[in-house]
């Protein structure tokens, strides 16, 4: 079906509108745009709920709740019942197609939806072997373990809690007689964000051993290092360290937490103030003049390609080549570059085929007024000269330019 949709800005748009199969209660239509050739896929109940896959819900509309044009078209044109009229049997086993009014030909079928195969899962941790000693001490440890002393008070918010040092306490006199030891093994800080603050980050690996030989590696990823107004990164990475190790043994052991200034729950964060990132350098005034050693070499290539310094004096306003702004240094270089190559191009020419300097120059100064030899043209000049020269290649000679003898 040929439909026609405004866009935002009111201009209307043929798409061509196919009706596709669907679930039972629900409608799924495609509109293909006739220019550009995208297709946008509509599914919805027919009644209050509606998705799109074009940019403009994707981005925009679902964030507000709203829909988009081609949901609104598709909730006008369509019903729920639609879906469940009946298709033509391709011939090709019966394979349902959309409907397609007469006289038109049919659309290409759409591409089937590709299946998103489910996530692979992680590989075990290297190092996990059957561990019934290991679990039945930890068991043990668990058993016995009692429950921490609020010995600690969060004065800002009025509360007490357990600091880390009775958290660690606990878990000692826990594991005391049980074979069993938490090992560490290495810590790493790193840096886990970028842009305004800097984010830095405790890893650390440790090894839960017991004493039959069995053992269970633990980590550590991504714990906050958080500094701070009296706490430089030194400090909060011993913090981290300390933190850390109490959440892993009340992971461990099922016990409380924490303590003020060494963990989050417990920490006033009110008066934090981020470090603020450098500041950007400052861009270069294009207005700012190129400084005399750029002047020096703007003004050898100059004279390399027979340019007068005047010309680019007069044409930029300023009375030194050192002054010229620094935004148009770039195109003049490039000119004259230019230039150079096609100057090069056409004196090869010119030595290949033979031709006199002598009849150039008076052939140049025939053709253009003021312009004496091949250093006095100017870009689209000394191409036109170079397509002369090859048009003597290929036939009769233009008048005045005639080839040397070759050994004259």
């Amino acid at each position: 079906m040929r439909v026609s949709i405004e866009d935002h800005k009111g201009d209307p748009h043929l798409y061509e509108a196919t009706v596709l199969p669907a679930a039972p209660g629900l409608l799924c239509v495609d509109y293909c745009r006739e220019d550009t050739g995208e297709v946008h896929r509509v599914l919805g109940n027919g009644r209050d709920v509606w998705r799109c896959s074009c940019n403009d819900y994707r981005f925009r509309r679902a964030k507000t709740g709203e829909v988009c044009k081609h949901c609104l078209d598709a909730k006008e044109r369509f019903t729920v019942s639609a879906i469940q009229a009946p298709a033509k049997l391709a011939p090709n086993g019966g394979n349902p197609q959309p409907l397609v009014p007469a006289g038109r030909p049919a659309s290409p079928a759409p591409a089937p939806m590709r299946e998103i195969s489910p996530a692979p899962r992680p590989p075990e941790p290297e190092g996990v072997r059957p561990t019934g000693n290991l679990a039945a001490a930890l068991s043990a440890a668990c058993d016995r373990c009692r429950a921490a002393v609020k010995d600690a008070r969060n004065e800002y918010h009025k509360y007490d809690y357990a600091s880390a040092e009775e958290i660690l306490t606990v878990a000692d006199e826990a594991l005391q007689g049980t074979g069993l030891a938490v090992i560490p093994l290495r810590a790493k800080l790193t840096v886990v964000g970028s842009g305004n603050v800097a984010i830095h980050a405790l890893d650390r690996d440790l090894l839960l051993s017991h004493a039959s030989g069995e053992s269970v590696p633990l980590r550590v990823e991504g714990w906050p290092v958080v500094t701070d107004k009296g706490r430089p990164l030194d400090k909060a990475f011993a913090s981290a360290l300390t933190t850390s190790l109490a959440y892993l043994l009340r992971d461990l052991l099922r016990i409380p937490r924490v303590d003020p200034a060494d963990d989050i729950a417990a920490r006033d964060d009110t008066q934090h103030q981020p470090a603020k990132a450098p500041a950007a350098p400052p861009k270069p005034d294009p207005n700012a003049p190129i400084g005399e050693a750029k002047g020096k070499e703007l003004a050898k290539l100059l004279t390399a390609t027979g340019t007068p310094e005047a010309e680019v004096l007069e044409r930029f306003h300023v009375d030194a080549l050192a002054k010229l702004p620094a935004e148009h240094l770039g195109n003049v270089t490039a000119s004259l570059q230019a230039k150079a190559k096609l100057q090069a191009q056409l004196k090869a020419m010119i030595q290949e085929r033979g031709f006199e300097w002598a009849a150039v120059n008076a052939e140049i100064a025939s053709r253009y007024e003021g312009k004496a030899k091949l250093t006095d043209l100017t870009i689209p000049q000394l191409r036109q000269m170079i397509g002369i020269l090859e048009a003597l290649a290929a036939g009769p000679g233009e008048p005045g330019i005639e080839p040397e003898e070759v050994g004259a």
